[in-house]
């Protein structure tokens, strides 16, 4: 598998996870789960699956489910893994141009996709030609404002302004927050954070110093107080 580092950043891989990075796999389940527990039968696609652990949590509710990534060789990975689920195949595709029908797809999942690709704009637009009148889109990305720093597998971090512009051709949006972080300490520790150079001790500070703020819950960002802010959007679009 190519790039271990890019694999622990930037791709999870449960099984070759440490053990000191558990919390990111309870991060991104939980986030699976949140989308699971929309679905409704029909044709899913996790767009951008990677070793496709979510998309196999998604085929326990979903009549089928598709899940597309770029990458031949995370697909030949999540193909080994999920031999026994008839209503589960892996594809080699380009999100921003998904080879799918118009109006054929219920629910289509993408997280912590949209902040790698180059052209944001055309990703949204495959998602809406591929799904349903009134399918729904749920997509999950980084806050900038908790990360502070420009990540280099990063090509736009976006904002909750810079998603509702993206997402205005969608009928219904629905702003979620995962792992609410106060707006004071983050302006406290993300200064001392980026002193440090880019690379594992940077990791490492990164960690630490937000380990008090563990919560893997997603709650409607509408409930949140002005002096918090998301580590992760989640938005359930309407087309």
């Amino acid at each position: 598998m190519p790039d271990p580092l890019i694999y622990q950043t930037e791709r999870l891989v449960p099984a070759q996870t440490p053990w000191y990075q558990t919390q990111l796999i309870r991060d991104h389940l939980a986030r699976y789960h949140f989308a699971a527990n929309l679905v409704r039968g029909g044709l899913v696609v996790d767009a951008a699956c990677g070793s496709g652990y979510g998309s196999a949590l998604l085929a326990a509710k979903a009549k089928t489910v598709i899940g597309f990534d770029l990458d031949p060789a995370i697909i030949h990975y999540a193909q080994k893994q999920s031999p026994l689920l008839p209503n589960l195949t892996f594809k080699v595709a380009d999100v921003t141009h998904l080879p799918l029908p118009p109006a054929s797809v219920d629910l289509l999942v993408s997280l912590e996709t949209i902040e790698h690709l180059h052209d944001q704009s055309a990703f949204i637009k495959s998602v809406r030609r591929c799904l349903k009148p009134r399918g729904l889109f749920i997509l999950s990305t980084i806050n900038p404002l908790v990360t502070g720093r420009s990540n280099p597998y990063h090509q736009h971090e976006l904002t909750q302004t810079d998603l509702s512009q993206l997402l205005k051709t969608f009928s219904q949006v629905t702003f979620y927050g995962q792992k609410p972080f106060p707006k004071a300490y983050l302006n406290r520790i993300l200064p001392l954070i980026h002193r440090i150079p880019a690379g594992r001790w940077h990791w490492l500070a990164d960690t630490v110093l937000k380990l008090p703020f563990r919560g893997t819950g997603v709650t409607p960002l509408a409930t949140y107080s002005s002096r918090l802010t998301p580590a992760f959007f989640l938005i359930v679009g309407r087309r």
